[in-house]
Formats: C-alpha cells, sequence, structure tokens
C-alpha cells in the first residue's frame, strides 16, 4: 500500500478557523456588590480589554469549502456593525459592550458567523456548526460550541 493511499484511507475532519481581535469596553456589575466576588469587585466598573476571538469553522473538503480570508473579512464588518448598533466606530475607539461577557460575546460573533455564511455560501438561515473562542487579553475567556 502507497503512502498516499495509506492517508486517503483514514478518516479526516478539518476545519478552518479566523481571528480577529478588537477593544472594548465593559464590567461585571454583580462583581460589585456580591460579597463572594469582593476580591474582583473592580470588575463592576468599566474596563477595557484588548478581546481577542477565534472562529473555528468544520469544512466538508479540503478545497476551499470556505475561504477563510473572505469569512474574517465579512465576520468582523459584520460583528462590528452589530455590536456599534450601526454606527461607524472611529480608529482607536473601542466598542462599549456594557455588562457583555465573553461567552455573551461568543454568541454574537455565532451570529454575525450566520450573516456572513449565507452572504458567502447562500446558506439563508443554516444552523452550521462553528466553535467560537473570546478572551480578555489573550489571558482568560470562554469557549462556546455551538451546532
Amino acid at each position: 500500500m502507497s503512502k498516499s493511499t495509506a492517508v486517503a484511507d483514514v478518516k479526516k475532519q478539518a476545519s478552518v478557523w479566523v481571528t480577529f481581535a478588537f477593544e472594548g469596553i465593559h464590567c461585571y456589575p454583580e462583581a460589585a456588590t456580591n460579597p463572594n466576588l469582593e476580591d474582583v469587585s473592580f470588575l463592576g466598573s468599566p474596563h477595557r480589554h484588548q478581546f481577542k476571538v477565534k472562529l473555528t469553522v468544520p469544512v466538508t473538503h479540503f478545497n476551499r469549502d470556505v475561504e477563510f480570508i473572505q469569512l474574517q473579512r465579512a465576520v468582523v464588518k459584520i460583528f462590528y456593525a452589530r455590536m456599534s448598533g450601526g454606527r461607524k466606530i472611529q480608529m482607536g475607539e473601542p466598542l462599549q459592550l456594557g455588562a457583555r461577557s465573553c461567552e455573551m460575546m461568543a454568541e454574537d460573533v455565532y451570529a454575525a458567523f450566520l450573516v456572513a455564511l449565507s452572504k458567502l455560501k447562500g446558506k439563508r438561515n443554516a444552523v452550521h456548526p462553528a466553535t467560537v473562542e473570546v478572551s480578555e487579553d489573550g489571558e482568560n475567556g470562554a469557549t462556546v460550541v455551538f451546532g
């Protein structure tokens, strides 16, 4: 058996991923009043992070089922429009995220992904599996698996 045949016979699953980062200001209001969160009560006040996002999408074949540069551009554009309420964000202006957690932002990224996928592939209202990671400064964060 040739080496290429052996590889061809192995079951495979592939995915593509895109990343982006954005500056945002958020808070965790409960931290300011909950005695169990006293050591992190400072999180109750608005504070800045460089949020880092990774979106991973399974693909069905190995020849650009989803072109990831197009996917990244579309998701970022839709995400920013969604998070800014359609208002144009100036360079260097952080997104105002209120009390949104990393998990909530992952849901926003996924919603942007579904819109992007419908524009790129013509799949309207399709649920597509994906994994979204959102971290605060690349240090701590959340992973949400969809579909």
